[in-house]
Parts: structure tokens; C-alpha cells; sequence
């Protein structure tokens, strides 16, 4: 179980890191990821309140299938109350300050990754990246880091200066 938790820890952190092509992209699939990335924006903040609320089956349900693939639902559960609810937890608002970036999944399917971030009650920052891949069944989430800051990627709030 240890070892396919651990398999799953690295396909979120390792597996879906943002290929970029700087200076390869052309006008139109710039345009392209930007209407992408508008129509995310939603499925985003939904995501996000449905993780503050700890809608389990919900969550799960967001989940690109092929990336949790061998995972069981005790195991993805067991992430879930480690990781992403108590970081969601602290959710008041979702910020609309974010850069985009290519994702592909190890099958070749691309979406995006979102480096963003939400404030608590307090107005204090809190970074995240997401990565969002439309499917045949909707927009589905391919992974989700929490609480870390990508230079370069999110802005220069505090936990990320």
C-alpha cells in the first residue's frame, strides 16, 4: 500500500511537470490556451470549494480517471484528508492572478498547469498548482500540488518571495 501511496506521490509532483516550449509557440495556440485557460478558471474555483468542503466523492469525481489509474479509493482518500482538504480548508476566495503552462500526461494528452493561488479569512496567500486536461467527459483535474510556490511561475506573495 506504502509503495503505491508513494507511486501516486510521484506521479503528482514528477510525472505531470509543465513541458514548456518557449519561443515554439505560435499566435494561435497561445490563443488557444489562453480560451482554455478562461474556461478553467470555473472548474478551478469549484474545485477548490468542493476540497474546502471535503466532498470526497466529488473531488474523486473531478479526477482525470487515467491519472489515478491503480490507486485504490482508500489510498486516494487517505491523500485527500492528508494533503489537499486541510490545505483547502483555509479557502476563502480564489485569486485571479495566475500563470499558465503546458501539461502533458504520460499517455500524450495535454492540458494546462495553473500556478495560483487562494486566500483565507485572513486575506493571508496560500500557493497551489493545478492541472486541468478537457476530456470527453468535461475538464478534469491531472494533479494538484499544495502549499508550494514555483518561482517564476506564481506571483511574489509572501510565502512565495
Amino acid at each position: 500500500m506504502l509503495r503505491k501511496l508513494f507511486a501516486f506521490s510521484f506521479i503528482v509532483t514528477a510525472v505531470f511537470m509543465p513541458e514548456i516550449s518557449v519561443g515554439q509557440a505560435n499566435f494561435g495556440a497561445e490563443m488557444q490556451m489562453m480560451k482554455s485557460a478562461e474556461k478553467h478558471g470555473a472548474f478551478i474555483e469549484n474545485f477548490s470549494i468542493l476540497a474546502r468542503d471535503k466532498k470526497e466523492n466529488e473531488v474523486i469525481a473531478a479526477l482525470d480517471p487515467a491519472s489515478i489509474k491503480g490507486i485504490s479509493e482508500e489510498q486516494l482518500r487517505e491523500m485527500m484528508n492528508k494533503n489537499i482538504f486541510p490545505f483547502f480548508a483555509q479557502y476563502d476566495k480564489l485569486k485571479k492572478y495566475e500563470q499558465i503552462t503546458k501539461a502533458q500526461a504520460p499517455d500524450g494528452r495535454v492540458g494546462l498547469w495553473h500556478y495560483t493561488y487562494i486566500t483565507d479569512p485572513q486575506g493571508n496567500a496560500h500557493p497551489f498548482q493545478i492541472a486541468i486536461i478537457d476530456t470527453d467527459t468535461g475538464l478534469k483535474v491531472l494533479s494538484v500540488q499544495v502549499g508550494q510556490c514555483v518561482k517564476g511561475r506564481h506571483p511574489a506573495i509572501p510565502p512565495c518571495q
